[in-house]
């Protein structure tokens, strides 16, 4: 006895079902085998091995996997009904490792068909099968006898029981007039095909998958070119256009057409509410495909292609049609749009509230009213999460369901469960276990943030601290190399998707522009700037030049201007408040000689904070500063004007660092990650009745007490 071989051959099984992304999405299908495992006492037992609740079967690891004692689960066979508070805990009882991950809520599917191996897929071909009102005659027509159909129910103890009766109904009828049963199809709930090895169960789901595409798909390929036509066959070149903000922000701007200022901000205000939420945007000809459909509205309508899409899709998808074709775009079209989003939204929240009235069990609690889906004629659809990934995971589910709801509509129509069923679900127990699975969200989770000079030295390290909070980090620099870095250090850190590289320079106004494109095309919006970018020009007052002095006003100051215009209207039009932060200089509050051009540069900066205090207070936006001095570790800064400043204090430059550090009341160093303590706090919702103000991270200096 081998007691690892049903567990390497599940593995293997597991990985090749989730690595094809049109049979499982995200966490869904689910797997198992059956074999002999060895108790503490080394008797041999029964054992079912299932894919633990939560798990990926792309990446399922063997301690993912919940083993079970399988004769004690075949005991359950004989009862007539068994609650789901019962059955969890029969599955409890039943668990063999201290420890494992809590069962799927299948597991009694699984142990109650006889076979080694099963595989359950949740594949878009047999969903367009079964999402339609002639399904019994689809599901007949593609499969023949070899496939049974369970009616659907929601999974547990009864579906399980249900399953199992089909099966050994089948089994006993076989002989050489019917053949034998080689996969189920749960109504609604995907494949369940099996094998007494891992290759057969997997060769089986493979045959059985194509047949059902094949026959999915053969309707369109019947009406030929004038069917496509309905597809949107200009999609492609229509994506190249609405999607050009995804493309680098220094690259130039493409053909004029909707600008993402006119309609993504306001939308993520709209769909954030009491919850804020990040965006992902899918312009893929796909989607745009979808959204040009002549029935894409009456498909929004319809559930999810499968129940368990609803954590990420909820009962429905809201379809907007902003009338982007028509006029040009401009601040009316924008207001207009902003004032359209609001409304269609709202009316979206008051038909959830409807629906949680009705058909939800009562007692429990509403989740969040606002839409996960939002479909956007002629734009492309738009998904939302509280984190990349899982607005991403929305966004490849419902690219997904598209095509099952275009294909079932050519089948005679797109029927998913109804919202008695989607009730249930949604609210069920067992289904939002997952839920509690994920980790606790940290201080700044959902937000996004735009750190500018973020390459090295304090906007690196502020970037990194934020990032270490929770917040998606826009990583701006004119050194591409150096943006690159440190959004790839916060990836590595902290998972893809949770960083952007922009090689951007402030003083340019279209390149800022392009850089907010790109922030809104990859999250949505923004929350939080810290305006750190800078340069420093020495010199005394009548030796400077006048080209030095124009470019430390032009990047210390104008440039933190344009930076900040595009956030403040970007904060606006969401409505949803925010902060930023101005990384200001002691030298603000105490200049020092040969340094006229920075000081009074980083003057008009701090002045421009202030401003922007009092402007953007009734929005609910705050905007501080910090006051740093002497930071040196890895400073672009210093390396440029060190010896400059060493001349005017008049000692040598080695002695430099321990003069800055000696110079203030504590003796201490000042290191980037000082100063980004400072600026988490400030953009936190722990200074939220601060504005206005300017703290220092100088270690102390008297003459440069803010008064």
């Amino acid at each position: 006895m081998n007691p690892l071989k049903p567990i390497e051959d599940l593995l293997q099984l597991s990985h090749a079902a989730g690595a094809d992304r049109t049979w499982v999405l995200h966490g869904g299908g689910n797997s198992s085998s059956k074999g002999w495992s060895l108790g503490r006492l080394g008797r041999p037992r029964r054992t079912l091995w299932v894919k633990g609740s939560g798990s990926d079967l792309r990446t399922l690891r063997e301690g993912d996997l919940t083993p079970l004692d399988l004769d004690r689960l075949l005991d359950l066979r004989s009862l007539d009904a068994l609650g789901d508070e019962a059955m969890v805990e029969e599955l409890a009882l039943a668990t063999l490792r201290p420890g494992a991950p809590r069962g799927s809520i299948e597991t009694l599917l699984h142990a109650f068909l006889p076979p080694a191996f099963i595989l359950h897929t949740h594949a878009d071909a047999t969903a367009a099968l079964a999402d339609t009102p002639g399904r019994l005659r689809h599901v007949a027509r593609c499969f023949g006898p070899s496939v049974g159909l369970v009616p659907y129910q929601r999974p547990g103890f009864a579906l399980a029981a249900a399953t199992a009766r089909l099966y050994e109904d089948a089994q006993a009828s076989a002989g050489e007039r019917r053949p034998a049963m080689t996969a189920i199809l749960l109504d609604k709930h995907g494949l369940v095909a099996w094998g007494d090895t891992a290759a057969q169960a997997l060769d089986r789901t493979r045959l059985l998958l194509a047949r059902a595409r094949a026959y999915v798909t053969a309707p369109a390929r019947r009406r030929g070119a004038a069917a496509r036509a309905s597809l949107a066959a200009d999609a492609p070149a229509r994506a190249r256009s609405v999607a050009r903000p995804l493309a680098r922000a220094s690259e130039p701007s493409g053909p004029s057409g909707p600008s993402l200022r006119d309609w993504m901000p306001a939308l993520r205000g709209a769909l954030g509410g009491s919850e804020r939420q990040l965006l992902h945007w899918d312009a893929s000809p796909e989607a745009l495909a979808f959204s040009l459909r002549a029935d894409a509205r009456a498909l929004c309508l319809g559930g999810p292609a499968t129940p368990d899409h609803l954590l990420y899709t909820k009962p429905r998808a809201l379809f907007l049609d902003l009338g982007t074709g028509r006029p040009a775009p401009g601040p009316q079209a924008a207001a207009r749009g902003a004032t359209r989003i609001r409304a269609a939204v709202a009316a979206y929240r008051l038909w959830y509230d409807s629906y949680h009235a009705r058909w939800a069990p009562k007692g429990t609690r509403r989740l969040d009213s606002a839409p996960r889906v939002v479909v956007l004629r002629g734009l492309g659809v738009v998904t939302t999460g509280k984190d990349p990934r899982t607005a991403q995971a929305g966004s490849d589910i419902f690219r997904h369901s598209c095509w099952v709801r275009a294909h079932a509509a050519a089948l005679g129509g797109y029927k998913p469960i109804g919202l008695r069923e989607i009730g249930d679900f949604e609210y069920w127990p067992l289904e939002n276990f997952k839920l509690s699975l994920a980790p606790p969200e940290r201080e700044l989770s959902r937000r996004c943030a735009l750190v500018t000079g973020a390459g090295r030295g304090i906007g690196r390290a502020c970037a990194l601290r934020l990032a270490e909070a929770g917040a998606c980090v826009a990583v701006l620099d004119r050194d591409r190399k150096a943006a690159e870095g440190a959004a790839r250090a916060i990836e590595e850190a902290h998972g893809a998707g949770r960083a952007l590289a922009l090689a951007t320079d402030i003083t340019d106004e279209a390149g800022v522009r392009r850089a907010f494109d790109a922030i809104l095309a990859r999250w949505g919006g923004l929350d939080l700037l810290v305006n750190n970018a800078g340069i420093a020009r020495t010199g005394a007052v009548e030796g400077l030049s006048l080209a030095h002095w124009r470019e430390s006003l032009e990047v210390n100051a104008t440039g933190h201007f344009l930076v900040a215009r595009e956030a403040a209207r970007v904060l606006r039009a969401q409505g949803q408040g925010g902060a930023m932060v101005f990384i200001s200089s002691k030298n603000v509050l105490s200049p020092g000689k040969d340094f006229a051009a920075y000081s009074a540069s980083k003057a008009a900066q701090t002045q421009l904070a202030k401003v922007l205090a009092q402007e953007l207070a009734p929005d609910g936006i705050r905007v501080n500063a910090v006051t740093p001095d002497g930071v040196f570790e890895d400073s672009g800064l210093w390396e440029s004007i060190g010896a400059s400043r060493a001349r005017a204090q008049g000692i040598p430059a080695s002695e430099l660092r321990g003069f800055y550090v000696k110079r203030n009341l504590l003796c201490r160093e000042v290191r980037p990650q000082d100063v980004a303590e400072a600026v988490l706090y400030l953009l936190s919702e722990r200074s939220s009745r601060t504005t206005g103000t300017l703290l220092p991270v100088d270690g102390g200096l008297k003459d440069a007490f803010p008064r």
